[in-house]
């Protein structure tokens, strides 16, 4: 059986740092996904993440999603927060670009309208 990150086309790649920090890379839907679980007091982990996007020169860097004992428990968490942040991000440009679509398709046919409207009454 393989695991989920097998099925959702990513390749992690764990690596561990001097400070004690554990990293795993993905990729998905195009995003590069970079988790990080660094350890804090009380033995506990942060979830931190970095993402890519395609083409784009800029990261998005989210800090400390949330605290876990395992660090492994923390990537995964800090990957798969990732991946809905993704699938938001696609869903959010989808519609404005429907958005921006409609808008000019509505404003291409109110002209026409008033075209049509204003060579009737030329009488």
């Amino acid at each position: 059986m393989r695991t989920q990150t097998k099925r959702l086309n990513e390749t992690p790649t764990l690596s561990r740092e001097r400070s004690g920090s554990v990293s795993c890379q993905a990729q998905y839907q195009g995003y590069r996904l970079t988790a990080r679980a660094e350890p804090v007091k009380s033995a506990l982990h942060a979830a931190h993440l970095v993402i890519e996007g395609p083409g784009s020169p800029t990261q998005r860097c989210f800090h400390a999603l949330d605290y876990f004992y395992d660090p492994a428990q923390a990537l995964q968490y800090a990957i798969r927060w990732g991946r809905i942040w993704v699938e938001h991000r696609l869903t959010k440009v989808a519609a404005q670009r429907v958005i921006s679509t409609s808008s000019a398709s509505n404003a291409e046919l109110l002209l026409k309208e008033k075209r049509t409207n204003g060579a009737g009454n030329h009488e």
